[in-house]
């Protein structure tokens, strides 16, 4: 039985990182390019707006914007193709 471990945010910081394993933005395809802008465009537009609204725990925005980034396909950037995702590398999202 082959062992894995699951990487957790931030491990870079305490642990020793293999070279061959980071990925950066240059790696990226055309279109991992195209959707991060996309998703950074939809948080400057759509998310920046309602901050202080949104500190204050103003649901209804929060509901509204969650429904926004869905219909964009933030929610499915990460989940294979086969199962109507957008197969996106880790560091696109």
């Amino acid at each position: 039985m082959e062992t894995t471990t699951q990487p957790f945010g931030a491990s870079f910081l305490l642990h020793d990182t293999d070279p061959e394993e980071v990925v950066t933005p240059e790696d990226l395809g055309d279109e991992e390019r195209m959707l991060m802008q996309a998703f950074s465009d939809f948080a400057e537009r759509e998310v920046a707006p309602h901050l202080e609204a949104l500190e204050q725990g103003d649901t209804d925005i929060g509901l509204d914007l969650f429904r926004k980034a869905a219909d964009l396909g933030i929610f499915m950037a990460e989940v294979p193709e086969e199962y109507g995702g957008l197969d996106l590398n880790v560091l696109a999202v």
